[in-house]
């Protein structure tokens, strides 16, 4: 495909990054020039089809070319998340067992204990320094120097890579568990790319913004290849998502027709705009069609933002198991949160009686990588996945409900498990009788407390507090946020703090339908019978009735995506 893209658009501008107040522009030409450089000099050290590298580092112009560059002559890239933790670098790395490793700097080699993957043959970094000549790695401009095997020979393994040959191995997040290597071939990705085409009016005059990170599949699979597979204008920026300011920068130096993001960056984004008119000059005044947001609901008010200066926001629902996109939403459909449209052309979608989300299609995973058992959960013998999302056929498109397992998303796109959080309240409070974490789609955790009023008996004796005025009183109140704060010690991620709650006046039970005859709670139910209480939660002007646990950590959210 980059062959077929680089003979069509050949001088055009492919690729534009800055690097501080500089900026770099690379055509087409020059862009698959220097991939298919680095795929010759590869093929001269003995890569061959089926072997794995890894990749651990920032979005950068080299990484996208080294990745290219492995895939088109059927080698299988493991990109690695830029800001795990030495301990996470080498759960992968062990795992993923690659003969080559390419870093972006000496910050990335620092994570590697080189003794402990004895299996990775060599190590090339891009910034190389002294330190990292010392430390072992190669320089990976050597990789684009003249040289390596003849150009028959690198026509000839490029022209034998298959549809079916595996390209990628990417890393799921691991918020179910330990993470997990989804196996993806050429055509899950080239299958996307030809389904979103007939969906979307994207071609060569689009310019793309990008921070979304390349170890993720909506940043490294969905809207990078979009670009490669469109014409598109690739820009690198890198802000991260992290620095506002930056993003406004690289906004005004690029000007962006689409622009994908998680909801906080935009939330973060509109915030600015309103705050200064010369940025929302800058955002609304170029050349933006429409933006994409994915990972975790939008909030309305900051779509209702983009609608009044008529920029659609689309979204789109999947998985890494799915590369990753299975349904979207057009322009021509009004946004509803929630709904995240209809299937991409050649997937096929349906709920099974437990309202989880089963998918079918050319856009599904190979499998796990070393784990038939894993994959054998989650894919039926006729070909099904299992995505563990739940939901349901509407009018207006799929409509997701949530996780299978409880599992819900921040605005940051951080993804919390309420069970943990709510097994914890009742485990370590005596005064917390049952727990509704929540915080879908929020910017931080709040919760619904059942009091435990046999235990506060005793306690509104020994206080002097009225038990019919219980919930009510200060005493009560200074109670709960003592006892929220020492219980947020003891959860380790701090987004995962609550921030807010409210009490119930009830207990649980059959009666009022909030209990199931096992004891658990009925969410649906519950979330219905105090929806006003829940809506104080997240109120901009809290209500006297909401317990707000103040802590240094929690007065900020991380805008990281």
């Amino acid at each position: 495909m980059l062959r077929d893209r680089a003979r069509r658009w050949g001088d055009r501008v492919y690729v534009r990054y800055r690097r501080g107040n500089d900026d770099f522009a690379v055509t087409w030409q020059e862009f698959a020039r220097q991939t298919f450089q680095i795929a010759r000099h590869l093929l001269e050290q003995g890569v061959r089809r089926a072997d794995r590298i890894g990749m651990i580092s920032e979005n950068r112009v080299e990484m996208f070319m080294f990745e290219l560059a492995a895939m088109s002559i059927g080698a299988v890239t493991v990109p690695v998340f830029a800001g795990y933790l030495p301990q996470q670098v080498a759960y992968i790395l062990d795992r993923a067992r690659p003969r080559f490793v390419v870093v972006s700097g000496r910050h990335q080699l620092e994570k590697i204990e080189r003794d402990r993957h004895p299996w990775i043959e060599k190590f090339y970094c891009m910034d190389l320094d002294a330190a990292c000549r010392s430390w072992g790695a190669l320089d990976f401009a050597a990789l684009i120097a003249d040289g390596g095997v003849a150009e028959e020979r690198l026509w000839e393994q490029v022209d034998a890579v298959e549809p079916d040959d595996l390209c990628v191995i990417m890393y799921t997040s691991g918020t179910t568990g330990a993470p997990k290597g989804v196996r993806l071939c050429h055509r899950h990705l080239i299958s996307q790319q030809k389904a979103m085409s007939v969906m979307w009016d994207v071609s060569e005059k689009d310019v793309y913004m990008n921070y979304l990170p390349w170890h993720h599949s909506f940043g490294g699979l969905f809207e990078r290849f979009m670009t490669l597979y469109n014409g598109c204008e690739l820009c690198l920026d890198d802000s991260r998502g992290k620095d506002i300011d930056r993003l406004i920068e690289n906004w005004k130096v690029f000007d962006p027709s689409i622009f994908f993001s998680v909801p906080r960056v935009h939330d973060l984004l509109l915030s600015r705009c309103r705050e200064r008119p010369e940025v929302a000059e800058i955002v609304f005044g170029g050349r933006l069609r429409f933006v994409f947001t994915a990972g975790a609901a939008l909030p309305a008010h900051v779509e209702a933002t983009y609608r009044e200066r008529g920029v659609p926001v689309l979204e789109g629902w999947g998985l890494t198991e799915t590369a990753p996109c299975v349904t979207a939403t057009t322009k021509d459909s009004a946004w509803q949160s929630g709904y995240v449209g209809v299937p991409l052309p050649g997937c096929t979608v349906r709920i099974d009686s437990e309202q989880e989300i089963l998918v079918k299609g050319p856009n599904v995973m190979e499998g796990y990588l070393d784990d038939e058992e894993a994959t054998a959960h989650v894919i039926s013998e006729d070909g099904w996945f299992r995505t563990g999302d739940l939901g349901e056929f509407t009018k207006d498109g799929l409509r997701i409900l949530g996780r299978k397992d409880g599992t819900f998303k921040l605005t940051t796109g951080e993804k919390v498990h309420p069970l943990r959080i709510e097994t914890l309240l009742v485990n370590e409070s005596p005064y917390v009788n049952q727990a509704v974490v929540l915080g879908s789609g929020k910017d931080y955790i709040g919760a619904l407390i059942y009091p435990d009023f046999s235990n506060l008996r005793p306690w509104a004796a020994d206080h002097n507090v009225a038990l019919d005025d219980l919930l009510g009183d200060p005493a009560m109140h200074d109670l709960c946020v003592s006892e929220l704060k020492r219980i947020n010690s003891l959860i380790e991620v701090k987004y995962e703090r609550i921030r807010r709650a409210v009490l119930a006046d009830r207990s649980p039970s059959l009666d009022n339908g909030e209990l199931t005859p096992s004891g658990k709670l009925v969410r649906k139910t519950v979330l219905s019978n105090f929806k006003d209480k829940i809506d104080a939660l997240f109120a901009p002007r809290p209500t006297a009735e909401v317990i707000q646990v103040e802590q240094e950590s929690q007065r900020t959210v991380s805008s990281e995506a």
